[in-house]
């Protein structure tokens, strides 16, 4: 299931985006639920988005500043949606997905948000549970852990108990910074707070431990990692 908002001051222009989202959902049996707004000071950010729709121009808050604070809370895919043809400054200020010109609306939706899903497919993982099939977004994983005959999965708000091995996972998510600690744990790097000899601690004051085998080639993995994302 996909969280999407749209945020455009214009009733019509707010429609017409919610209706081409939802042609291209039907149509591809997409699940997914939409926020609509009207009024930028209004925006919750305590809700996570997949992507955000972003209308530019709008009198009570421009939409680019608006883009600005949502990166400040949380890294999510802005769309902007406008009339504008020169989008020079916003690359540079918001780094957004992608533009939809209003003109040309209906198509570029299309284009867009057949990107926009490969991109989000990319970035989760389908875990076969107890529950069944659930798709988790790999960014929000803080460590995996093997433990008896399950692996756990540990999100900011959630734990998934799945069959898979730690290799396989390994094998899958290291591309996405999530690296081996022990034979039987994973650790999302993004997430680390700090490394004390043999002690990891997580920003959500988790410790887990490191294998005195694994740790200098570790340390050099983590090193890169904060090097490439100052």
């Amino acid at each position: 299931m996909y969280n999407f908002a749209i945020m455009d001051d214009d009733i019509h222009d707010l429609n017409q985006i919610s209706n081409a989202l939802k042609e291209h959902c039907d149509y591809h049996h997409i699940q997914y639920n939409v926020d609509l707004c009207n009024e930028p000071l209004e925006f919750s950010f305590n809700k996570y988005y997949d992507a955000i729709f972003l209308d530019i121009d709008m009198p009570s808050m421009n939409g680019m500043k608006l883009a600005e604070q949502i990166n400040s809370h949380y890294r999510t895919n802005i769309i902007f949606v406008t009339n504008y043809s020169n989008y020079i400054n916003v690359v540079f200020n918001v780094r957004p997905f992608h533009f939809i010109n209003k003109s040309h609306l209906k198509i570029e939706m299309i284009k867009v948000l057949t990107l926009l899903f490969k991109h989000l497919n990319k970035e989760r993982i389908r875990l076969k549970t107890k529950r069944g099939i659930e798709s988790v977004m790999i960014d929000e994983i803080y460590y995996i852990q093997k433990k008896n005959d399950l692996t756990m999965i540990y999100t900011k708000d959630k734990e998934y108990d799945i069959w898979e091995s730690i290799s396989t996972l390994y094998n899958q998510l290291k591309s996405f910074h999530i690296e081996k600690v022990n034979q039987s744990t994973l650790v999302n790097l993004r997430y680390i707070q700090s490394i004390n000899h043999k002690i990891i601690t997580l920003n959500n004051d988790i410790k887990l431990n490191l294998s005195i085998r694994l740790k200098p080639s570790f340390i050099n993995l983590y090193e890169e990692y904060l090097l490439r994302n100052l």
